[in-house]
């Protein structure tokens, strides 16, 4: 049975996207007033608020400044691709959020073409299983304070609960340069610095525990999200 050398492919994607996109996006995070101070799911409709901004929730669900320090923008799941769905005000915001989905989707392209296996292509039932990994939830624009950031280690579906337990594959966009600001990935031993438009794809499960870099002199930006596995099977089980 063929092996893939771990130790030289940590399943980790690094690309870029434009320095104009970035540019919109923290744009974006300053133009959207708070509507609450913390999230709930059971706060405004998606559909007439769908970028809300609120202070930064852990994947439970709750504020902890000594977990995760930051304010959040909230993009709704399919902002980007039903924008006539939405108020005219917001038609600017989708089309910004388009263009970074088109260029994450192209490095989506490039992790499945490149960093899937060609042992794991050619086994029955794994062939077409990459098929369906898709963006099937909202997005994050997160604003990090000097002295703020995620300062535990963590990883992405590390609470079974629906918001968490299909996500396999998580993305990051940097939005501005960040001395000593980037994301620290501990079995890796490997630390990517905060660059404009540098973007990251790894998986969301326990062998890429990560947690960000405290900057104590500049403001961070980042976009995040999660690409997920067939959420109807595993909803259907519910």
């Amino acid at each position: 049975m063929p092996k893939t050398d771990l130790s030289k492919n940590h399943f980790m994607l690094e690309g870029n996207v434009s320095l104009d996109i970035c540019d919109k996006l923290i744009q974006m995070h300053a133009d959207i007033p708070f509507l609450s101070d913390e999230f709930s799911k059971e706060e405004k409709n998606a559909l007439t608020f769908p970028l809300q901004k609120h202070k930064g929730a852990t994947a439970a669900g709750h504020y902890d400044a000594n977990i995760k320090d930051s304010v959040d923008l909230n993009i709704a799941m399919n902002f980007w691709h039903t924008p006539s769905a939405f108020s005219k005000v917001f038609q600017p915001y989708a089309e910004t959020v388009n263009q970074y989905h088109i260029e994450l989707s192209r490095m989506m392209s490039e992790y499945i073409d490149k960093l899937w296996p060609d042992e794991l292509k050619d086994l029955p039932g794994l062939r077409n299983a990459k098929q369906e990994w898709q963006v099937r939830d909202g997005m994050l624009i997160q604003k990090y304070l000097p002295n703020q950031g995620f300062k535990l280690w963590h990883y992405e579906n590390s609470c079974a609960n629906e918001r968490t337990v299909t996500r396999q594959l998580v993305f990051m966009t940097f939005l501005n340069d960040v001395p000593g600001g980037g994301t620290e990935f501990y079995f890796q031993n490997k630390t990517i610095e905060a660059k404009k438009g540098k973007t990251l794809i790894w998986p969301a499960g326990f062998t890429h525990v990560h947690k960000g870099q405290i900057s104590k002199k500049h403001v961070k930006y980042i976009i995040t999200g999660w690409i997920h596995g067939d959420t109807a099977s595993w909803m259907n089980k519910q």
